[in-house]
């Protein structure tokens, strides 16, 4: 590639950013006229990593910043330094940054700084509460008014970018490119079950998937969670938990101190990507409070209750497939059991569905950056 191509640079640093940016790096990849810069945080090192594996992508730059129980004000510090230590030795022509992230927000920050245009994958997600989820509801509407190019996953984030006063120009509905990949990864053949879940199946059980791990959730609210959990299985006996835990020590200790001696239950430590969708594939039921997992239930046709007071991810409620069940534990149990013993409830969520986009994100992107860049040369 030659070296007066534009220079398209990437920051990511979490699992999501990964799978989300993969397939437009990869799309991006395949123009000759561009120039395609990875710089990688490391945010989260193991998870950030596999899936990297999974789509063959070299960084050019590893920050790897994360450290054991990190605290946020240090990861910021450390994001800041590094990141712009990476702009005082090559400044690309733009800067993609993915989601709500610590490593999106201030990539994005230190572009702008840098005077670095900024395109932002998955813009205009909203719960217009800064503690719902916190800190990335912040972060994100921080990061709107220095992005330039606003890449909206759905009609209604764009509606919440002009609301904010965002220009209608600069705001392109293009799916989310997370279903890009998800297509391609669900429609190979995924690993089989731990034989710890498959030994619990059998005589009409079905797996309830759990995925948990919002710091707005941590401490008291986190605990009444497992609770709420815990009786649903009580009163359930078909059910088998499989919970996946994350790697923060601080969401998973809830869940170890409550299930490590639950029979039916099997909690699992964090699985790459293509595990996680055979689970997925696999479940009868899904409890999280995952985005990417609200993104990915429907074209399963998985119902799905997303336990937390608000989303940002209003679609898949809209068409029927999740409910959005808050974090009570009574009220866990109760919609759970709404959904279970209720037949047509049950089927009514589980059509398959695609709320999120067409597996076509990537090109639209690319499309669009090739665009823009282009205009920016002739000017």
């Amino acid at each position: 590639m030659s070296e007066s191509c534009p220079t398209v640079c990437f920051i990511l640093g979490t699992r999501p950013e990964a799978i989300k940016c993969a397939p437009v790096i990869r799309a991006m990849r395949e123009e000759p006229g561009l120039r395609i810069r990875l710089l990688v945080t490391s945010q989260h090192r193991e998870l950030q990593d596999s899936v990297l594996d999974l789509f063959d992508l070299k960084p050019d730059w590893d920050l790897n910043i994360m450290q054991r129980e990190q605290d946020l004000p240090d990861v910021i510090a450390r994001l800041w330094q590094g990141i712009c230590g990476v702009f005082a030795q090559e400044r690309p022509d733009l800067v993609i940054v993915q989601g709500d992230t610590s490593s999106a927000f201030i990539g994005g920050l230190a572009a702008a700084f840098h005077r670095i245009p900024v395109g932002h994958i998955e813009a205009g997600l909203r719960t217009y509460r800064d503690d719902m989820p916190f800190p990335e509801e912040i972060q994100r509407r921080l990061l709107s008014p220095v992005t330039r190019l606003h890449f909206a996953p759905t009609e209604h984030a764009r509606q919440n970018l002009l609301d904010e006063g965002v220009s209608s120009e600069q705001i392109y509905v293009v799916g989310n490119p997370g279903v890009d990949a998800f297509l391609e990864i669900a429609g190979g053949d995924l690993p089989p079950l731990d034989p710890r879940v498959t030994g619990l199946l059998g005589e009409g059980r079905k797996i309830l998937l759990t995925t948990i791990h919002r710091r707005e959730h941590w401490g008291e609210t986190l605990g009444g969670i497992c609770q709420g959990i815990h009786n649903l299985l009580d009163r359930n006996r078909e059910l088998v938990l499989v919970h996946l835990l994350h790697p923060n020590p601080t969401a998973q200790r809830p869940f170890v101190e409550k299930f490590s001696d639950c029979a039916c239950a099997v909690l699992l430590p964090a699985q790459p990507y293509a595990a996680c969708l055979a689970y997925l594939k696999e479940a009868y039921l899904v409890m999280t409070d995952s985005g990417g997992i609200q993104e990915e239930a429907p074209y399963f046709g998985k119902p799905l209750l997303v336990l937390r007071e608000k989303t940002e991810r209003p679609e898949g409620i809209e068409a029927g497939a999740a409910y959005l069940a808050g974090v009570d534990p009574d009220a866990i149990v109760r919609q759970a059991e709404r959904i279970l013993h209720n037949p047509s409830i049950y089927d009514s969520m589980a059509r398959k569905r695609a709320p999120y986009g067409d597996g076509k994100s990537a090109v639209r992107i690319t499309e669009i950056v090739q665009r823009f860049l282009t205009a920016r040369e002739r000017a």
